[in-house]
């Protein structure tokens, strides 16, 4: 890894995605995080596994893709967590999660605070709000995020977890929303925000003036990105699908990339759709990216995050 290389750290879930072909690296915040040390970054994953023979093949397959363990902290009395994952004919998945995982329990770390401390990007969605035990945890790690540090919250709304409270405490110490479109639609039911859905981004700007940039996804519909420059909408790519699982995570990693290096939405999302497309065509959400994607961001001076 370069010494200019940018430090993102993504907090939250990791587990593992039981698809019919077998187990795969999984959880959104390690999707980022493996994606965004594909595109240059040092990545972190801050989590918690079980001590249990599913964690330590978490560990062994975390050291074959290079990640850093060190903050993915082993817990006593809970489980690895998984997912069961379903996937129909169009490559849509769905899911059941695992309850009361090692994910909800992540320790708050003195070493991984002071790690935080020096993060240029942090990553972090809802699931691992689902108890109070993870809530806790995340907000003693966003206070320690330092001034300057591009934070982007995935929405990432599962049954069961929707909350108005978690994502008010979100939007209020974020920098940056991901969201589906769905989720999209959900959100402006939750906070009485009418209108189309041009007019539901705008009411994100309005009530929290922290937010710079929202990004839509739209499945093959493509992307929306608004920002103080305006609404960007591009079209999503045409291919052949394996699984949708981690598409998403992976634009959210070229995003992050691509706002560290200080890029425009308009050069960014396209290398960003590219990504996610490509991962589209692949099993899981973790896969090797083309060395030419692996490049997008690699060769561009390091700037200081926005």
């Amino acid at each position: 890894m370069s010494k200019n290389a940018p430090l993102v750290v993504c907090i939250g879930e990791i587990l593992w995605d039981v698809l019919p072909t077998g187990k795969v690296l999984g959880g959104a915040p390690a999707n980022v995080a493996w994606h965004a040390s594909q595109l240059g970054a040092d990545s972190r994953i801050v989590s918690a596994v079980g001590r249990d023979e599913m964690g330590r093949e978490m560990g062994v397959r975390l050291r074959e893709m290079g990640m850093d363990c060190e903050f993915v902290f082993p817990v006593d009395g809970k489980p690895t967590g998984k997912v069961d994952a379903c996937v129909n004919e169009a490559g849509i998945a769905t899911y059941v999660i695992g309850k009361d995982a090692a994910w909800d329990f992540i320790p708050v770390s003195g070493n991984a605070l002071s790690l935080v401390a020096g993060a240029d990007a942090l990553n972090f969605g809802t699931l691992v709000q689902r108890l109070d035990s993870g809530r806790r945890a995340l907000e003693a790690y966003l206070a320690g995020a330092p001034a300057g540090c591009l934070r982007m919250f995935d929405v990432n709304l599962r049954p069961g977890g929707v909350r108005r409270d978690v994502l008010e405490a979100c939007f209020a110490r974020c920098d940056m929303v991901k969201l589906n479109s769905e989720e999209l639609l959900v959100v402006s039911e939750l906070f009485n925000w009418p209108g189309k859905a041009e007019k539901v981004l705008d009411s994100f700007f309005e009530s929290y003036p922290n937010i710079s940039h929202v990004v839509v996804t739209r499945g093959p519909d493509g992307v929306w990105w608004q920002s103080e420059t305006g609404l960007l909408k591009r079209p999503g790519r045409t291919v052949p699908v394996a699984d949708t699982i981690g598409a998403g995570d992976s634009l959210s990693a070229a995003v992050i990339m691509g706002l560290l290096r200080k890029m425009p939405p308009e050069e960014i999302i396209e290398t960003a759709l590219d990504i996610s497309g490509f991962v589209c065509t692949q099993i899981g959400a973790t896969p090797l990216l083309p060395e030419s994607m692996k490049k997008a961001f690699h060769s561009l001076n390091r700037e200081a995050p926005i």
